[in-house]
């Protein structure tokens, strides 16, 4: 998977440890920021990957996570955007281009906010809501989509169990192996429209503590998206009509419909929609990097 994809550590702006950095390709930077925000960079090779023939794809993992062991007392939402101002001064890019999955999208946006200047084109797969507070009619929303989160996570748990044959009491007595597929195939009835394909979704390392310590530390009240929508730079935001951070893309379309933004709701597709449409996942992407 990582042939031909360089390898190097970039040491933390405030000495607090070094980040795991690999890329590939030639031209203009193309920034690569994983969800979690506790999780690790590997997943999204694949997503990625054929971006390598148009650009120099930079990927890492974010401090405290995988690669990137930090103290958990220096894991903070304004050190991981110092960390990437850092990594553009050490990539010796005027500017960079973003692609961000999940909560990655909150570290993308915040960085647009900080530094629009710095920033060309931005993608962001699957984001969470981008602003804190809102009218009443916004917190309604919000409810309502965390009501029908909670109930499709309830009930793919029991569709998966039911599948399988076991009871939960089960899980515990499973053989290592056998355990471990379980959860992937767990994972992938969240985050997969087909979750047959399980085996396409890579073992995903996840912090919560990591996950908690940078959600703890992000301002009180912030609106990214007002600041995504006052880039001068080209933003797309592709999210799953099935991904389960926001079912339907209602959040969504609240956001981003009738903006400068482009939104891109995309039919039979979950929370990782390059494994569950891939072509029309890369003919998106390409379209939103490369006009």
């Amino acid at each position: 998977m990582y042939t031909g994809w360089d390898e190097w550590f970039l040491s933390c702006p405030d000495s607090a440890g070094s980040l795991y950095v690999t890329e590939k390709g030639e031209g203009e930077p193309l920034v690569v920021l994983h969800g979690g925000p506790g999780g690790d960079h590997r997943y999204l090779i694949a997503a990625v990957a054929p971006l390598t023939q148009h650009f120099r794809v930079v990927l890492y993992d974010r401090r405290g996570c995988l690669r990137s062991p930090v103290p958990l007392d220096r894991v903070t939402f304004q050190a991981n955007v110092a960390d990437l101002r850092a990594l553009q001064e050490q990539l010796g890019a005027e500017k960079i281009h973003l692609f961000a999955h999940s909560a990655g999208a909150e570290l993308a946006a915040a960085y647009v906010q900080a530094f629009s200047d710095l920033v060309g084109r931005v993608v962001l797969v699957g984001p969470p809501p981008l602003r804190s507070g809102g009218d009443e009619e916004e917190r309604e929303l919000l409810q309502q989509q965390h009501q029908a989160r909670v109930a499709f996570e309830k009930e793919k748990w029991r569709q998966l169990l039911e599948q399988l044959g076991y009871d939960e009491s089960d899980l515990g007595k499973l053989p290592d192996r056998e355990r471990s597929h379980f959860y992937r195939m767990r994972d992938a009835t969240l985050f997969l429209r087909y979750p047959e394909r399980w085996r396409d979704n890579p073992v995903y390392f996840y912090s919560h503590e990591v996950s908690m310590a940078v959600g703890n530390s992000m301002p009180k009240e912030y609106d990214f998206v007002d600041a995504l929508k006052k880039h001068h730079g080209n933003v797309t935001v592709i999210v799953g009509d099935h991904d389960v951070v926001d079912l339907g893309g209602r959040l969504a379309r609240f956001y981003y419909e009738n903006s400068p933004i482009r939104l891109v709701v995309l039919e039979d597709a979950g929370h990782n929609v390059w494994i569950d449409q891939p072509e029309r996942f890369l003919e998106l992407v390409r379209e939103a990097l490369l006009g």
